[in-house]
């Protein structure tokens, strides 16, 4: 079985029907490119942009290199849904622009502040709860009941907490 061809491939194979008798020669000269960049795109190993595009499918008479090329650089702009084109490259672009581009990094970023602080809050919450513990503990003695109601920590005490005055009234 084989491999689906890459959009550099299938441009390629494009390309080369669509020189039919034409030599490499005839291609790149014309254009003003390099001998090695043209037997390349030639070959399907790289995509020209799609400037070079345009001039190659007018050269050539051949607008389906155009339809080629617009359809493998269109896509969908991850950010907003909009559509996307990229003029460099065979790979659709991620955003439709800056704008999306800066709220998508934006995302990325505060989502990374975000699991930082948290991280951070829990563990200074859990060396607090563990210092009131060890407080709380430490003034009770072995009852592990808080008695002082004017005590700055007993929102947040582990203890159950039982007023003096209360026991007074039983023992008595």
């Amino acid at each position: 079985m084989t491999e689906p061809l890459t959009p550099v491939q299938q441009f390629g194979a494009a390309l080369r029907r669509a020189m039919g008798d034409r030599t490499r020669v005839e291609l790149y000269r014309p254009l003003g490119v390099d001998t090695t960049l043209a037997k390349r795109w030639i070959a399907g190993e790289c995509y020209p942009d799609h400037g070079a595009v345009l001039a190659i499918a007018e050269l050539l008479h051949a607008p389906d290199l155009i339809a080629l090329s617009v359809r493998h650089r269109t896509g969908v702009c991850e950010a907003c849904g909009g559509r996307t084109f990229t003029t460099r490259g065979s790979i659709p672009a991620r955003y439709c622009g800056k704008r999306c581009l800066r709220r998508a990094r934006d995302r990325v970023v505060a989502g990374r502040r975000l699991t930082q602080d948290r991280k951070v809050l829990t563990y200074r919450l859990e060396e607090h709860v563990e210092a009131v513990a060890a407080y709380c503990k430490e003034c009770s003695g072995a009852e592990h009941v808080c008695r002082d109601d004017e005590c700055r920590l007993r929102s947040v005490s582990p203890l159950p907490f039982i007023p003096l005055a209360s026991m007074r009234r039983r023992v008595a």
